[in-house]
């Protein structure tokens, strides 16, 4: 397949023994050519087994292009399917960032999150972390009423004059 162009109807009926472009460039972690078949590709090609038993996104998780992971994912690529050996991309990483994003399929706030710089995210972690920490210690009662006092009561105050914010508060 040397410098020719190949249909998406012909990528999908590929002899058994080569794999796709598509599934060569999530191993290479080639961005821009992934990016180019993932604007043409259905979701069936995208979840494609290849000829050697898996999918791209077993292949991005194998060679832990976390990138390609988070694509994919963006794009519908499903995580459950098993490969040959009965094995998913879950399975198929050892990467706990990649594993942590497959955990999160379908969540995209928390995939967005994790593409920002690294102090926002740390911070973000900390904060995460110390509010599962004082929950599971404090508990719900005094997350909320921390809640109303630090935030809902100062920010209503500030917001409405203080015979408004009386109302409020009744």
């Amino acid at each position: 397949m040397d410098n020719m162009k190949v249909s998406r109807e012909q990528q999908t009926q590929l002899p058994m023994t080569e794999t796709s472009d598509f599934y060569n460039a999530c191993s290479a972690n080639d961005i821009p050519r992934i990016k180019s078949h993932l604007a043409r590709m259905s979701l069936t090609e995208i979840n494609r087994i290849e000829p050697n038993g898996s999918t791209a996104l077993h292949a991005a998780c194998y060679y832990e292009n976390a990138a390609v992971v988070y694509l994919l994912l963006k794009y519908g690529a499903s995580d459950s399917i098993p490969n040959r050996y009965g094995v998913t991309p879950y399975q198929e990483t050892t990467n706990s960032f990649i594993k942590q994003l497959l955990l999160s399929n379908g969540n995209a706030a928390w995939i967005e999150w994790t593409f920002v710089d690294p102090p926002t995210r740390e911070t973000k972690q900390i904060f995460d972390s110390t509010l599962e920490n004082t929950f599971r210690v404090r508990g719900l009662p005094f997350i909320l009423d921390y809640l109303l006092n630090q935030y809902a009561r100062r920010h209503v105050a500030e917001a409405l004059s203080p015979l408004d914010a009386q109302k409020v508060e009744q």
